[in-house]
């Protein structure tokens, strides 16, 4: 039986898609705070706030497409991090902004999902960012999604996720069940009750990435519920935009500047939300695997309903 996906219109905040959410609620408070920032040391001086760069100009096209990883933090048996570069991909996102129409559209991309290049074994794809870093996941996505060419791959910081929320004094929410699980690899602890509670930053990572019981696609859900809370959280503490755009930086160092960020930033909040399209990689389960299998007969026409394709193209061989 083919897995049920979830519907496009509400996956705006799905996965990583809430990172540009994130963009989207921090610059919507930026004319109230500004002057604070002056003289204060913060990553982002007030006239890279206040001035942004245009976004045509700074990446140099009309269509930016992105690659955004969210990735675990893996362990070796004597307890070393393994470093970001070498871990999985926990999660993966393709996006495309087009500057002049004025729309984002992408694919979340289940990371059980199965990739085998020409005369290669078939792996799960967020494996190939262990084997060979963003590079390697680019080719892995690109040979997945034929015709789509990825212009930068960005690889979330959750230490940067954590700083945000922190820095905006907590964010409330009501935990739908008991979650609780133990990756002692992987150092994710996530011990949550049922029923409302005021998350720091470490809490609220646990509760964006529990999969544990669960899939990507409740998981994405449950991002939506939480960047809702953080959206209100943020507003009522306009004090707190120049720490939490810090960590905005933070959490996509790697991959986007800080005057990159600022310019995305900017043309995220201008965009109509009639604009804004994301679903998911059309998927279906392997008989006794855990390797998902992607319809191939699928693929082109969900590449150009997001944009990501003009033209179709044949699927090719995985």
């Amino acid at each position: 039986m083919p897995r049920k996906q979830p519907a496009s219109a509400p996956f705006i905040l799905r996965i990583v898609s809430w990172t540009f959410y994130i963009c989207l609620c921090a610059f919507a408070l930026l004319a109230g705070t500004a002057a604070s920032w002056i003289g204060k040391g913060h990553e982002i001086g007030p006239l890279g706030y206040l001035f942004p760069k245009e976004p045509v100009k700074l990446f140099g096209t009309h269509q930016f497409t992105v690659l955004m990883l969210g990735c675990d933090e893996d362990r070796t048996p004597g307890g070393a991090i393994i470093t970001s570069d070498k871990a999985r991909s926990d999660m993966m996102l393709i996006a495309q902004l087009d500057f002049d129409k004025k729309m984002i559209t992408g694919l979340s991309i289940p990371r059980d999902t199965g990739l085998r290049f020409p005369g290669g074994p078939l792996h799960k794809i967020n494996a190939y960012h262990a084997y060979g870093g963003a590079d390697l996941s680019k080719k892995a996505v690109e040979q997945l999604l034929p015709g789509v060419s990825i212009d930068r791959v960005v690889t979330v910081n959750f230490e940067g996720f954590v700083d945000m929320v922190n820095a905006v004094g907590g964010v409330p929410i009501t935990v739908e069940k008991d979650m609780d699980y133990d990756d002692n690899a992987g150092h994710l602890h996530i011990h949550l009750k049922k029923g409302m509670q005021l998350m720091d930053g470490e809490t609220a990572e646990g509760y964006v990435r529990f999969r544990h019981a669960d899939n990507d696609f409740v998981r994405a859900d449950r991002q939506h519920v939480f960047m809702l809370s953080f959206k209100g959280a943020a507003q009522k503490n306009v004090a707190a935009f120049p720490n939490m755009m810090d960590g905005l930086v933070k959490m996509l160092k790697d991959g986007l500047t800080p005057d990159e960020v600022v310019s995305l930033g900017y043309f995220v909040r201008d965009v109509p939300k009639a604009n804004v399209k994301f679903g998911s990689l059309p998927v279906h389960d392997r008989p006794h695997s855990s390797i998902l299998a992607v319809n191939e007969d699928e693929i082109p026409r969900v590449l150009r309903e997001y944009n990501l394709i003009e033209n179709e193209k044949p699927a090719g061989d995985r």
